[in-house]
């Protein structure tokens, strides 16, 4: 059952706490000397779609197109924490 998050002008933006894989070494090097954990990921977009295995998040929103650029898919069980964030209205810069 997946849940699409499209209520344009605004979606809903998030903050994820998160375990990446990374990859090993340049090179050789000892077994002794290679990192054995995941590396803690902090990122925050634009909350594209979610169920209930997977997260995907976005940097950018083309509200006029209703169009998102740069995705980032994290897979639900890397996920560390999820926070929702406050988005004030958008104001216009005075001249």
């Amino acid at each position: 059952d997946r849940q699409a998050v499209t209520n344009p002008p605004f979606l809903p933006m998030v903050a994820l706490h998160w375990a990446d894989a990374h990859g090993g070494s340049e090179g050789w090097v000892s077994p002794a000397d290679i990192e054995h954990k995941p590396r803690e990921v902090r990122s925050v977009g634009y909350l594209i779609k979610r169920d209930e295995t997977r997260f995907t998040i976005a940097q950018s929103h083309d509200t006029d197109a209703d169009h998102i650029d740069n995705t980032l898919f994290i897979p639900g069980d890397s996920i560390r924490t999820l926070h929702f964030l406050t988005v004030d209205q958008p104001v216009v810069p005075s001249p």
